[in-house]
C-alpha cells in the first residue's frame, strides 16, 4: 500500500491551486494571464449588495508563482470567493498533474471539489533493478468521481482507483474505492477491489492504512493469508502502534481453520546506538482433536511463545545483553515455526554482563536451555548464575615471564530428563587458575612457548563413589598443568609464474608443530559430578602430545596483487600414556561422544581441508579416522559460490559404522545427510528461484525442501513457494505449504487464501 501515501502527497499539493485562483488579480500577474474574453458583472442579490462575478472564458490561463490554472471558463464571485473552474480543468504543480472535467473552489477555506477528476503524481526516482517483491514505478495515476478537499489536510474520494503501473492500459488497479485520505495520517478506504488486467482479483471491505512522512504511523496492517497442510488455511491481521520516535508495538491475531486461533504482540525500542531490544509473545488457543469416531486425539490446549532480544551499552564500557527463545509446547513449536527454524528443537533464557576494567575483564551470565528429542522429553543445561574474571597476561619485573589469572564460578545447571527430578545434577561450582608463560623463541621461522598453570576447583556437591548418587559433601580437585607449544622450523618454496592470468607467483609452506602436555595426578575423580567440560579431566596424571603438519599454498594474485591462502592442509593426531583421556579430548567430533569408548592410546587421525581459490568461492572437508581399525569414524565437506546471479551452499556429514569399536559399531547410529541452497537469477532480476532441501542420504528420506520462483514484468510480478518439510521418526508430522503471490509496484504482496510464502 505504499502508493496511498503518494497519493495524499499529490493530494496535499492541491492546497496551492486556490490560492492562486482565490484572487488571480493580487496573487497573480494581470499581465500574463491569458483568456479570450473577460467579464465583470453585478451579482443581482439584494443580501449580496456590491458582489460582483468576474467571468473569464477562452482558454484561460492562470500562471502563478508555483503553479498554474487552465480551463475553459473560471468564474470567480468577490464576496463570497467562489471559484468555478469549467471546461479541461488542468492544474499543475512540481510533481503534480491533475485534470478534471470541472472543479468548485472556495478561496477563503480553500477547500473544494474536483468532478470526474484524474491525475499523475511523481513518486520517486526510477529503481536501478527489480526486487523479488516486484518493481516500484515512479509515478501513480489516480481519479474519481469526486475528489473533495473538506480541510487543510483531509481529502474524500469518492468512486474512484488508483495504480502505479505507467501503461496505456494499466495491467492492475484499485477500483471502487471511497474513503477518506488525512495526509501524515492514516487513509480509511471502503470497497476495495483489486484487478490485474481488468479481473477482480481480490476484494477488501476496508482498509485502515498509516501514512506518515517519517513512514511510522498508527494504524491497521494489511491482513495475510497461509495455507499448510498441519495447520489448514490461515488468516492473520495486525495492528501497529507507532508509540514514539525509538518504540513501537505489534499486535496480531491468527486464525487456523485446523489449530485454532492466536494473539500476540511484539515490542520494539531503540534508546540510543547500541541501545536497542524487541520482544514478542504469541499464544495458540488449539480446540481439541477429534478422530473419525469421534473419540479425542488431542485435547484442546493454550501454549505460548516468548521470543527476544535486547542489548544495552553501560558506563565505563560494560556491555548487558539478553536473549530469549521459549515455548511452553514442542509440539506446538514445531507444527508453527517457520520452515527455516524447523529443525531447531531447543528453548532457553540468556543474559549477560561484560566489561573491563583495566587489565580485569569481568562477565557475569545466566543461561538455561532446554533440547528436545522429539516433542516430548527434553533435558536441560546452563549457568544460572554464573561469573568470572580474566586477568590479562603482563611480564613479571619486565621480564620474559607472562604471568595472568582468571576465576569464576557459580550454579551449573544439569537435568538429563525433565519430567524425573531423579536426574537432576544442579550444582554450585568454583573454579580459578593462575598461570604463567615464557616464550622461548621469536624467531620468524620458528616459535616455541612454554606454559604453566595451577587449576584449582571446588564442587559443593559430590558423587557416591559406590552408589553413584549425587550428595551434598563437597569436593576440591587441584593439578597442575604444564605446556610447550613448538612450531616449525617452516620450510617455504616460492614459485614464479610471469605470464600466469591467476597469479604472478605461488608459496608452498610445510609446518610442522608439536604440543607437549602434562597433568598431575589427582586422586578422587570418581566423586567429581560431570555435568560439562570444565569438570574434565577425568584422567589426571598423564601426558598426551600432539602433533599435526600444515601445507599451506599461497598466491599473489595477477590484478592486484593481493596475497591469498588459496589451500590448506593440516594433518594431525594426539598420543595419549592413559588412553582413558582420548574418550574426553573435545578437540575431535567423534571423541568425548555418549557410547564412545577409546580402546588404544591414540586419537582419531584428523584431516582439515580448506580451499578458497576466489573471493566468491571457498570449501571445507573435515575426515577423522579410527586410529585402530584404520575407517573413516567421520566426514563433513561444504561449499559456497557467490556469483553476481547465481549462489550455491551445499554441505554433506557421514556418520560411519565400524565393527569393533566402541560408538560406532551400532548401525542404527550411523547416519549421512546432504543440504543444499541455490539461488538464481537475471541481470536485472525479472526472473528468478531457489531451492533448498535436506536429504538423508542413508534412509533415501527428504528432510525438507523448498522451492521459490519468481517473475517480474514493468510494474506486475508472480512468485511460486512450495515447502515440504518434517521429522516422522521423532514423531514431527510431515507439512506441506504452498502459495502463489502476486507483487503489485508500488503496492507490496497481495496472496490468494491458497497461502504466500507459508504463512506469516
Amino acid at each position: 500500500m505504499r502508493a496511498w501515501p503518494l497519493v495524499a502527497l499529490g493530494l496535499s499539493l492541491l492546497a496551492a491551486a486556490p490560492a492562486a485562483a482565490q484572487n488571480p488579480f493580487s496573487d497573480c500577474s494581470q499581465d500574463t494571464m491569458r483568456q479570450d474574453g473577460r467579464k465583470v458583472e453585478a451579482i443581482d442579490d439584494d443580501k449580496r449588495p456590491n458582489a460582483l462575478r468576474i467571468i473569464l472564458t477562452g482558454s484561460v490561463h492562470i500562471p502563478c508563482t508555483d503553479a498554474a490554472l487552465w480551463a475553459d471558463e473560471v468564474i470567480y464571485e468577490t464576496d463570497t470567493r467562489l471559484i468555478r473552474a469549467t471546461g479541461h480543468v488542468s492544474f499543475q504543480q512540481a510533481g503534480l498533474h491533475l485534470f478534471a472535467e470541472r472543479a468548485e473552489i472556495n478561496g477563503q477555506t480553500k477547500a473544494g471539489t474536483f468532478y470526474n477528476a484524474s491525475g499523475r503524481a511523481r513518486l520517486a526516482d526510477k529503481p536501478e533493478e527489480r526486487s523479488l517483491f516486484g518493481t516500484l514505478e515512479p509515478d501513480v495515476l489516480f481519479e474519481g468521481e469526486r475528489v473533495e478537499k473538506a480541510g487543510p489536510a483531509v481529502y474524500h474520494i469518492t468512486n474512484g482507483s488508483f495504480t502505479t503501473c505507467m501503461q496505456a492500459e494499466p495491467r492492475w488497479e484499485m477500483s471502487g474505492t471511497n474513503g477518506t485520505i488525512t495526509l501524515d495520517r492514516y487513509a480509511l478506504l471502503r470497497n476495495v477491489i483489486l484487478k490485474v488486467k481488468g479481473v477482480p482479483l481480490l476484494y477488501l471491505p476496508a482498509i485502515y492504512y498509516p501514512i506518515n512522512k517519517e513512514g511510522r504511523a498508527t494504524g491497521f496492517l494489511l491482513p495475510s493469508y497461509g495455507s499448510s497442510s498441519a495447520l489448514g488455511s490461515s488468516l492473520s491481521n495486525a495492528f501497529f502502534w507507532a508509540i514514539n520516535r525509538s518504540q513501537d508495538a505489534t499486535f496480531y491475531h491468527d486464525w487456523y481453520t485446523r489449530s485454532g486461533q492466536g494473539f500476540g504482540t511484539e515490542y520494539r525500542y531503540m534508546t540510543a546506538p547500541g541501545s536497542e531490544g524487541r520482544a514478542k509473545l504469541h499464544v495458540l488457543n488449539a480446540p481439541a482433536v477429534l478422530g473419525g469416531d469421534g473419540t479425542i486425539q488431542r485435547e484442546a490446549r493454550r501454549s505460548y511463545r516468548i521470543d527476544g532480544t535486547a542489548a544495552q551499552a553501560l558506563p565505563r564500557g560494560f556491555r548487558l545483553f539478553g536473549e530469549a527463545n521459549f515455548f511452553s509446547d514442542a509440539a506446538a513449536q514445531q507444527l508453527h515455526q517457520d520452515v527455516d527454524v524447523f529443525s531447531r528443537r531447543e528453548r532457553f533464557f540468556k543474559g549477560s554482563l561484560t566489561g573491563s576494567l583495566g587489565r580485569y575483564r569481568l562477565h557475569a551470565v545466566f543461561e538455561e536451555r532446554d533440547f528436545f528429542s522429539g516433542t516430548s522429553q527434553a533435558q536441560r543445561s546452563g549457568r544460572a548464575p554464573y561469573g568470572g574474571v580474566t586477568i590479562g597476561d603482563s611480564p613479571i619485573a619486565g621480564s620474559i615471564v607472562y604471568a595472568g589469572a582468571w576465576a569464576e564460578g557459580g550454579r551449573v545447571v544439569r537435568q538429563t530428563n525433565l519430567d524425573d527430578s531423579t536426574t537432576d545434577q544442579t550444582l554450585w561450582r568454583f573454579d580459578a587458575a593462575p598461570n604463567v608463560r615464557v616464550p622461548l623463541s621469536r624467531l620468524s621461522w620458528l616459535s616455541a612457548t612454554a606454559s604453566a598453570s595451577w587449576r584449582i576447583t571446588r564442587w559443593l556437591e559430590s558423587r557416591d563413589p559406590l552408589t553413584a548418587e549425587q550428595r551434598p559433601v563437597g569436593v576440591t580437585r587441584q593439578f597442575l598443568e604444564t605446556r610447550a607449544n613448538v612450531s616449525g622450523p617452516v620450510l617455504s618454496r616460492v614459485f614464479q609464474t610471469p605470464g600466469n592470468g591467476y597469479a604472478e607467483r605461488f608459496k608452498h609452506l610445510i609446518e610442522p608443530s608439536v604440543t607437549l602436555q602434562w597433568t598431575s595426578p589427582f586422586n578422587g575423580l570418581g566423586r567429581i559430578v560431570q555435568n560439562d567440560p570444565a569438570d574434565y579431566p577425568v584422567i589426571t596424571g598423564e601426558t598426551r602430545l600432539n602433533y599435526q603438519l600444515t601445507n599451506s599454498l599461497l598466491a599473489r594474485m595477477t590484478n592486484g596483487g593481493v596475497i591469498r591462502e588459496i589451500l590448506r592442509v593440516a594433518i594431525g593426531q594426539t598420543y595419549y600414556t592413559d588412553a582413558r583421556a582420548a574418550a574426553f579430548d573435545f578437540n575431535y567430533q567423534s571423541s568425548g561422544r555418549e557410547g564412545v569408548v577409546q580402546t588404544g592410546t591414540f586419537s582419531p587421525i584428523r584431516i582439515d581441508v580448506t580451499a578458497r581459490p576466489i573471493d566468491r568461492a571457498s570449501g571445507t572437508f573435515v575426515m577423522e579416522i579410527d586410529s585402530t581399525a584404520y575407517a573413516v569414524r567421520t566426514m563433513s565437506a561444504s561449499g559456497n559460490l557467490h556469483a553476481t546471479h547465481v549462489q550455491l551452499n551445499a554441505g554433506w556429514t557421514k556418520r560411519g559404522f565400524i565393527p569393533g569399536v566402541p560408538g560406532f559399531d551400532n548401525p542404527d547410529f550411523a547416519s549421512q545427510s546432504l543440504n543444499t541452497g541455490t539461488s538464481v537469477r537475471t541481470r536485472d532480476n525479472r526472473a528468478g528461484g531457489s531451492y533448498h532441501m535436506n536429504y538423508d542420504v542413508r534412509r533415501r528420506a527428504l528432510l525438507q525442501q523448498r522451492v521459490v520462483a519468481y517473475y517480474n514484468s514493468q510494474c506486475c510480478g508472480i512468485a511460486f513457494d512450495w515447502q515440504s518439510y518434517g521429522l516422522p521418526l521423532l514423531g514431527i508430522p510431515v507439512d506441506r505449504r504452498w502459495g502463489v503471490s502476486f507483487t503489485l509496484a508500488g503496492i507490496g504482496s497481495f496472496s490468494n487464501p491458497l497461502g504466500s510464502f507459508g504463512g506469516r
